[in-house]
């Protein structure tokens, strides 16, 4: 940073990112020699890769400060984040096998110009919450604001948009439609 701002008058990088150190459980350097952390291959096969990902970007390493890492924690990332997520997605799928066994249309999710032009006060809500996140996604993106970016903004908007669509009726599979697209 020095020698880059004497030579050339101006600093060596606009942004910088740090990241903290991921300690063991008990909060001391994860070492081979201790084996006082959980293998990492363990892990993934428990949890899974994008579990493991999730926990580690909405923690406090990504702010460059210490983790005690915990597979309680990764745990609770499936859990809290991937269970209902995919709890949400088979009901979707399962109302719409039934929509189509009694005899309607099949399920064909609806496009962008469909959604925009509907009456449908549902679409309409959808297609305003999709732009709030895209434009709140963008503004964190630029601000490099990642830990509030991915896990509490996007995930936790798709799972209360799922929820208030739990109704069993033929307009909760219409208004999946587009939820279909995201």
């Amino acid at each position: 940073m020095v020698l880059s701002t004497a030579l050339f008058g101006k600093p060596a990088f606009r942004n910088l990112i740090c990241n903290g150190l991921v300690l063991a459980e008990d909060g001391k350097k994860m070492s081979k020699s201790l084996k006082n952390y959980p293998s990492p291959l363990e892990v993934i096969d428990n949890y899974g890769a994008d579990a493991l990902r999730l926990y580690l970007i909405n923690s406090p390493v990504v702010r460059a400060e210490p983790l005690r890492f915990k597979k309680e924690g990764v745990h609770g990332v499936v859990r809290d984040v991937f269970l209902p997520w995919y709890n949400a997605y088979r009901f979707l799928v399962q109302n719409a096998k039934r929509l189509e066994v009694e005899g309607l249309a099949s399920f064909i999710p609806i496009d962008q110009a469909t959604l925009q032009n509907s009456s449908n006060v549902l679409d309409q809500w959808i297609n305003s919450a999709t732009q709030s996140l895209v434009y709140l996604s963008a503004k964190r993106w630029m601000a490099i604001a990642f830990t509030r970016l991915a896990v509490n903004h996007v995930f936790q908007w798709i799972l209360s948009s799922w929820n208030k669509f739990k109704i069993r009726t033929r307009e909760t599979i219409e208004c999946s439609r587009f939820l279909v697209l995201l």
